[in-house]
């Protein structure tokens, strides 16, 4: 199963916003003109020390000396681009992470707010505990054994275009849902960690109510569509059956509607071991499954893609 194509990250171009990215990044690249595997972590070290650091530390004595505070960052024109510049190191320092998950954007003509969103967003991915990367600026998460999958991309092009939506696909036939959002002033990133931050909640009642949208579009409906009774049963079996190797396994969709379960892993290698060899431990689990809840079940394991 493979998730839909997001489209291509394009912001216009913004000629004063164009010269500052291309200028603290060639100073970084004069530095650092071959930044090999080994070095990548040296790099986001020495931005924090060298580069960084030194800038916010210039920014808290910028903002005491005119008496402003962190909603004047993006408003104060010396002190928005003092922030910008800021984001962009980071963002530089930390685009390896999460499955390379900012190199995803492109921010030479982005402002400086929405490269600080996409920097927390890459945080919030990075100690999430349900939240995944799988591509293409493209978040998994899953609720009761029904993929969810945020796309970032679609979400951020929304905001910067004047529309507050939320853009997710849900299910084994990535039905797209479009959450409408309130928050139309802040960045559409924001908005994606939100889901992410909701999802490590455990998907609280009283967010989900807030959630609801207008009929196939929401993401209740669509979650209700897909949602199996088996769920449960079968992620117990599932982890009784693979026993340590259960550590391996990253979500488990369940769906009643097509008789379907997905194991998702990260890492082909984890999938051919969840296989076993000649399909074994998958035909294991395939008898166990059906002893306990009945039989006319797919089982696929696959890296989640």
């Amino acid at each position: 199963m493979k998730t839909p194509n997001s489209p291509r990250f394009d912001v216009p171009f913004d000629e004063k916003l164009n010269e500052q990215t291309e200028k603290v990044l060639s100073d970084v690249k004069n530095k650092f003109s071959n930044i090999d595997h080994q070095l990548k972590n040296g790099l986001k070290q020495w931005l924090m020390k060298n580069k960084i650091n030194p800038l916010k530390e210039r920014s808290t004595a910028l903002a005491t000396e005119k008496k402003l505070g962190p909603k004047d960052y993006w408003t104060d024109e010396e002190l928005s681009n003092l922030h910008r510049e800021i984001e962009i190191l980071e963002f530089e320092a930390n685009k390896h992470e999460n499955n390379s998950f900012l190199n995803c954007f492109d921010i030479d003509n982005l402002p400086g707010n929405y490269i600080r969103s996409l920097n927390l967003l890459n945080d919030v991915l990075l100690s999430s505990k349900s939240a995944t990367h799988i591509g293409n600026g493209m978040i998994f998460i899953c609720k009761d054994g029904v993929r969810i999958i945020l796309d970032s991309r679609r979400t951020t092009n929304s905001y910067l275009n004047g529309k507050a939506q939320v853009h997710a696909f849900v299910g084994p036939e990535n039905d797209w849902v479009c959450l409408q959002s309130e928050h139309s002033n802040c960045p559409g990133p924001d908005l994606v960690c939100t889901m992410i931050k909701i999802s490590d909640s455990g998907w609280p009642d009283i967010v989900m109510e807030a959630l609801e949208g207008e009929g196939e579009f929401s993401i209740n409906y669509q979650l209700n569509k897909w949602e199996s009774k088996q769920y449960h049963s079968v992620k117990m079996i599932t982890h009784q059956h693979y026993k340590k190797l259960s550590t391996l396994i990253h979500s488990i969709e369940v769906y009643s509607l097509q008789r379907l379960i997905i194991i998702g892993t990260l890492d082909e290698k984890e999938t051919g071991q969840l296989i076993g060899k000649g399909g074994q431990r998958i035909s294991e689990l395939r008898e166990s499954i059906i002893s306990q809840i009945g039989g006319g079940w797919a089982i696929h394991v696959q890296k989640l893609q």
